[in-house]
């Protein structure tokens, strides 16, 4: 029985083969080394993938750069961006051109100097298609020196520059030179049409016979809108092209910002009739905008924005100041009944640069009165500015009055005017003599009425309380 039982609880008489641990132990080792297998090909293919289209894109650039450094001339190298398709992959080639002064490279803005046009440099970029993350384009660099003289020697050459408000170049706009209608101008009509602007917002026009020229600029389609300065569409600029040099021609141009106007913004009590015809100022820190348009407005987007008067403040275009009164910031502060009272403009508005942007409302305070009575056979008021107000009243004066007509009207009305004093006269279409009576005028905001002569005089006082 001994021998039996030893036979069967021997060694011979267990069971054979890896237990189930041993089995999972060997399949994490083969997941983990079929894991780094599989990355490391999936890795050598990722390289081999990015090392052939990094291969092909240094072609691309390379050739880029051949063709650069074989332009006819250095006008006709542009800023531009084309997608080229090598065995069924896209590859993006940007190519941006500045002109520079130095054989070092440094980049130079065409706004400046009016000596003679030295090089271009010409900077390309290729992407590819399926590039890997973290894998840099390709880039390169050229300088390139003109195939013949930029300046010949009889000959002279016209930079074109176009900033906008921030400084930086203003691409695709069209360029045209003209001879300035002058006496004695030697200036002759260009026989090659300039290339638009490029990138660094910089144009040339080559070959140009010495003389006086009015260079402008315009948007191709006038879309979006645009403006310089002077709030001009097509702006000019004339210059003078002397032999075997340059001279710039600078602009700045920009996106125009829109603006509606809120006449009589500080009137809540209803609504008042504005004049049809009446000036508006838009006020920056350059100059004065004189405007008799509709709304809505299109002005250059100057970043300090605009301030808005009722009224004509000065000559379109200046600073020299006709018409004070309009203007709240020009009356005298005064204390009335132990109020100190302070005339203060509206704060300045501004559009964003570059951005065609939904119209700004901007509030435009106006002096407001209400005629009563008004006859259907004198339907018409006229208001004629004066050039002082009331003695010692604090009015600066308008020494450019302006005349304002309303009608035809009937009953009462409230109408609305630039701050001022006015005379306030009725009649029929044609003329307007008779007197407004004193009893038939009502201020509805701050402001003095008095006879004088037999005629009403109205002054319009845009002066608020302050705190001390």
């Amino acid at each position: 029985m001994k021998a039996l039982r030893d036979r069967l609880t021997g060694p011979n008489c267990r069971d054979s083969g890896l237990t189930l641990v041993e089995v999972i132990v060997a399949m994490m080792i083969f997941s983990i080394v079929a894991l780094g297998v599989g990355y490391s090909l999936v890795m050598v293919l990722k390289m081999t993938n990015d090392a052939r289209g990094k291969q092909t894109a240094t072609n691309l650039a390379a050739a880029e750069i051949d063709t650069s450094r074989a332009a006819a001339t250095l006008a006709a190298l542009t800023s531009h961006t084309k997608t080229v398709t090598v065995d069924d992959r896209d590859y993006r080639v940007a190519v941006s051109t500045l002109w520079t002064s130095t054989i070092g490279g440094s980049d130079g803005l065409c706004s400046s100097g009016t000596g003679a046009l030295l090089f271009k440099r010409v900077h390309v970029s290729v992407t590819w298609e399926g590039m890997s993350p973290g894998t840099s384009p390709v880039v390169t660099d050229t300088i390139v020196a003109p195939p013949v003289r930029v300046n010949a020697a009889d000959k002279g050459a016209i930079v074109v520059a176009v900033n906008n408000v921030t400084g930086a170049g203003n691409a695709g706009l069209t360029i045209s030179a003209v001879p300035s209608v002058i006496t004695g101008n030697t200036a002759r009509a260009l026989t090659v049409t300039p290339s638009p602007t490029d990138a660094q917002g910089c144009g040339v026009i080559l070959q140009v016979t010495p003389g006086t020229y009015d260079v402008s600029i315009s948007r191709p389609g006038g879309v979006p809108a645009s403006l310089d300065i002077m709030q001009q569409t097509n702006p000019v600029v004339r210059v003078a092209v002397a032999a075997g040099s340059s001279i710039t021609a600078p602009f700045q141009y920009d996106v125009a910002g829109i603006f509606t106007l809120k006449y009589a913004s500080n009137y809540t009590l209803g609504t008042a009739i504005v004049p049809p015809s009446m000036e508006k100022s838009f006020v920056s820190a350059n100059s004065v905008y004189v405007s008799t348009a509709a709304a809505p407005f299109l002005l250059h987007p100057f970043p300090g924005g605009y301030t808005v008067l009722a009224g004509k403040l000065a000559e379109s275009g200046s600073s020299a100041i006709t018409c004070s009164s309009v203007d709240p910031g020009a009356w005298l502060e005064t204390t009335v009944d132990g109020v100190a009272l302070a005339g203060l403009r509206q704060p300045a508005v501004a559009a964003l640069p570059g951005l065609p942007s939904v119209p700004i409302v901007t509030n435009v305070p106006m002096g407001v009165v209400k005629i009563t009575d008004i006859k259907s056979s004198e339907p018409y008021i006229k208001a004629v500015a004066q050039t002082t107000g009331p003695a010692g009243y604090g009015d600066p004066g308008c020494a450019a009055p302006s005349t304002y007509r309303f009608g035809p009207l009937t009953g009462d009305s409230t109408i609305a005017l630039p701050f001022g004093t006015w005379t306030l006269t009725k009649g029929n279409s044609t003329k307007q003599t008779s007197n407004v009576g004193d009893k038939n005028v009502e201020l509805k905001t701050r402001g003095l009425v008095r006879p004088v002569s037999g005629t009403s005089i109205v002054t319009l006082d845009p002066r608020t309380p302050v705190t001390p």
